[in-house]
């Protein structure tokens, strides 16, 4: 293998690399992304919890109201 065949592969190979890395780090911003949408996920999920408890401590309200 000559010296430029080495240089050349040297190059390639440095251009792998650097493509792999780019992945790497869009892969990293993806998963980043997906963490921030779950904890927005359970926040979203823990509100409606608390709002339907809330309808139904109304509606109960509203029933008892009615009632007497």
């Amino acid at each position: 293998m000559s010296l430029d065949s080495v240089g050349i592969l040297y190059y390639q190979l440095q251009a792998i690399n650097n493509t792999i890395e780019a992945v790497s780090e869009g892969e990293n911003s993806i998963v980043a992304k997906v963490d921030e949408l779950m904890a927005l996920y359970e926040q979203l999920k823990a509100r409606l919890s608390d709002a339907q408890t809330t309808q139904l401590h109304l509606a109960d309200a509203v029933a008892e109201n009615t009632l007497t």
